[in-house]
């Protein structure tokens, strides 16, 4: 069975710079607390200093690209370098409903697939694997997204990217720039960031 992927737009942010070499091996999940195309215009701003590289509609029915997979986005402070930053559309309170959850599942598979990254929850940010932008503590910000203090729900959504990750075809595309989402998108500013 082939993995399903919502349909890929891009909106180029501004806020990003260079990995400068490091390897990705971590990706970071957050909410925006706020929908979707407040989320997108913001993290687009040059003004607001944050991006991700990708933000999912509350529905699961499209996402948004910001920033190139190769480039640095600014949304877990330390953990920048070697991250990949999706963000969730909503809010947290609200819940999130089955759509969103199993695009975001989906999605975090893929990536995760194709970037060699283990299916794994990388409970402090420190190894391999995926996390929330929680999990990442003072370092990465000191933020309790994308589900708060609900510890079952995050294990549910763990084993809903793990067991979505074994639908992941090999050499499967999504969006128009595959394998890697790494078109050239034009930035008005590049700036040093730590």
């Amino acid at each position: 069975m082939t993995l399903m992927l919502p349909p890929l737009k891009q909106n180029h942010s501004p806020n990003f710079n260079s990995r400068a070499g490091t390897k990705i091996d971590l990706l970071v999940e957050h909410d925006t607390q706020g929908g979707y195309s407040g989320a997108v215009f913001w993290l687009c701003n040059a003004h607001s200093d944050v991006s991700a590289h990708f933000v999912v509609k509350e529905d699961g029915s499209e996402a948004t690209q910001l920033v190139p997979i190769s480039m640095r986005a600014w949304h877990a402070c330390d953990f920048n370098s070697r991250s990949i930053g999706k963000e969730w559309s909503g809010y947290e309170t609200q819940g999130y409903g089955e759509g969103q959850l199993q695009a975001n599942a989906n999605i975090t598979a893929w990536l995760l697939h194709e970037y060699g990254i283990p299916p794994i929850w990388s409970q402090n940010g420190m190894e391999p694997g995926f996390c929330t932008h929680r999990d990442l503590g003072v370092m990465g910000g000191s933020h309790d997204d994308p589900f708060g203090d609900d510890a079952n729900d995050w294990l549910k959504y763990v084993a809903r990217v793990q067991e979505a990750y074994k639908n992941v075809t090999p050499g499967q595309v999504w969006g128009q720039h595959n394998p890697i989402l790494d078109s050239p998108m034009p930035s008005t500013r590049l700036a040093l960031r730590g």
